[in-house]
């Protein structure tokens, strides 16, 4: 059995955004292509996107990448990240959750929650005050993520007192870029 794959969640929408937000370009490169470079010294070929509205345009884009298609993406996150936890439970013991659009996140970052994970726990990013992904799912809450299907994706994990979650601040996880205002004003600012 595998230790750690990574689902890089990359199945809504992009409503807001009005086109495939994981295709778009951020200084030369698609928003999946950031977070594929932040989490390939990490996880060298253990790393997978959940595809859902624009399967076929990320598959022509990324043709090496492997792909797992949530033909139900209109259910939410939940339930792209329950068809992604299937398609790797039996394989991996570890699952690192990110956002194709979390472009801000460097190695270093998924480095600081894989130090801290141990066994039979979640090691999540901790910003704007609340807990969150990129986050490591121990096996031991597969059976949790198996079960999601709302459009909140892991939060209620995160957030259960019940659950050993260990969280790493992560100030870089908090941009969110949902709009094309949003990424222009990022791209000024930079």
């Amino acid at each position: 059995m595998n230790s750690l794959a990574v689902m890089i969640m990359a199945a809504g929408q992009a409503e807001r955004f009005g086109s495939c937000k994981s295709l778009a370009l951020l200084n030369g490169k698609p928003f999946l292509q950031h977070v594929i470079d932040a989490v390939t010294p990490i996880a060298n070929n253990q790393i997978f996107a959940v595809t859902g509205r624009y399967h076929e345009e990320i598959k022509k884009q990324f043709p090496k990448l492997s792909l797992i298609e949530n033909k139900q993406w209109q259910q939410g996150l939940g339930s792209s990240i329950s068809r992604g936890a299937k398609a790797l439970s039996d394989e991996y013991e570890n699952l690192l959750i990110v956002l194709a659009d979390q472009v801000a996140i460097k190695t270093d970052d998924i480095k600081a929650l894989m130090e801290s994970h141990q066994p039979n726990q979640i090691t999540c990013a901790f910003y704007s005050e609340k807990c969150g992904v990129p986050a490591i799912f121990s096996k031991s809450y597969f059976s949790q993520l198996l079960e999601l299907n709302s459009d909140q994706g892991a939060k209620a994990l995160l957030s259960n007192s019940e659950n050993n979650v260990v969280t790493i601040s992560m100030k870089r996880a908090a941009l969110d870029i949902d709009t094309l205002d949003q990424l222009q004003r990022y791209l000024s600012s930079n």
